[in-house]
Formats: structure tokens, C-alpha cells, sequence
């Protein structure tokens, strides 16, 4: 699109090879919060539950999670990275199969999104396994959804009014040519809920 000059902005997506206006949320920083939550609440064995798709968002969700278990000491094994489809049933019926063929290896999930975290809790109360008193779960995007589960759901927080507000006012920027900027950082938070 940059070759037909047609003015343009990604929101929460980044591809290098794409020569544009970038806003994302900070992905890194999410993952980090969400590992550091569940260490400090005494996790060693974290799965890292993500979707299967090779977007950005997770990988950089991912490098966070890793940063955090190295800086906590504590080794990563691949066996902690599930992927798998995101919808609902798929990740019910992957967690499901992993408890039956593994059983319960490790105390904490670490998930790319609240609708993955949200089936892995269903999973997991499926089993009989007490969320947050045997495992406990982090999700990603405080959709409404997760406060209102039971347990209710920590998560990582997106301002989604500032990523609209930032890239409305870099797109008009860049109709105007009065951009320079090629990426905007959003900030996250951590909302702390019953699931940790």
C-alpha cells in the first residue's frame, strides 16, 4: 500500500518488511508481567498456552514470558509450550488431552489470550484440578468475560482507547506528511483477579 501512497497504520501488528506506521501494545512487556505474576505466587512449572498462529503479538508475548523464568532462575523445557487452535473447544480438548496423557506437571499457565485461559480453567475444573489453589492462570486482553468467570481471571490489560486514540492521530498525521515516527508503544498493566 506504501507504493500507491496510500496513507496507512498497523494496530497491534508489526511485520519488519512492512514500511508503515506501526501502534502495538507492549507484548514483551505483557508476557514479563504475567510469568513475574505467576513466580511471585511461588509457580516453577509454567506452561506457555499459545495460539498457533506465528503473529507477532505472541511471539513477543513469549520472549517476555522467557525473560522473566530466566531472570526467576528457572529453566524452560519445551514441553511447557502448548499450541494449539484459540477458539474455545479447541483448547478445552487440547489441555484435556494433555491431563489425561501427562496428568497435572505443572502448577501454572501462562495463556496468549482470556478465551484460551478461560477453556484451560474449564479444563482444569474438568479434571478436578482447583484453580488458583493447585494451578493458577494468567490470560492476556481483559476482555469482559474475565471478570465475570469463576474464578475470575488475572490478566494482562490493553488500553484499547489509547491504541484507537494513537493510531486515529498517526493516521491523520500521515496524511498530512507530518510523521516521522514509524512505531507507537502502548503501555500494559496487570489486573491481579482470583486466578492467581
Amino acid at each position: 500500500m506504501d507504493s500507491l501512497n496510500i496513507p496507512f497504520v498497523l494496530v497491534d501488528r508489526f511485520y519488519p518488511e512492512v514500511k508503515g506506521c506501526s501502534v502495538i501494545v507492549d507484548h514483551d512487556e505483557g508476557g514479563y508481567l504475567a510469568a513475574r505474576e505467576l513466580i511471585e505466587k511461588q509457580c516453577r512449572s509454567i506452561l506457555f498456552l499459545r495460539d498457533q498462529k506465528k503473529a507477532s503479538t505472541i511471539r513477543q508475548r513469549r520472549s517476555g514470558y522467557l525473560e522473566a523464568l530466566e531472570e526467576a532462575g528457572i529453566a524452560f523445557q519445551e514441553s511447557w509450550e502448548i499450541m494449539t487452535k484459540s477458539d474455545y473447544a479447541s483448547v478445552f480438548k487440547t489441555v484435556t488431552n494433555l491431563l489425561m496423557q501427562k496428568g497435572c506437571f505443572f502448577d501454572g499457565v501462562f495463556a496468549t489470550n482470556d478465551n484460551m485461559a478461560l477453556a484451560c480453567l474449564h479444563a482444569l475444573h474438568a479434571q478436578h484440578i482447583q484453580v488458583p489453589d493447585q494451578v493458577k492462570i494468567v490470560g492476556f486482553d481483559n476482555v469482559s468475560i474475565s471478570q465475570f468467570c469463576h474464578p475470575a481471571l488475572t490478566t494482562i490489560t490493553q488500553n484499547t482507547e489509547l491504541m484507537a486514540e494513537a493510531a486515529g492521530d498517526a493516521l491523520l498525521k500521515r496524511i498530512h506528511h507530518e510523521l516521522d515516527k514509524q512505531e507507537f508503544i502502548i503501555p500494559v498493566s496487570l489486573c491481579v483477579r482470583e486466578s492467581t
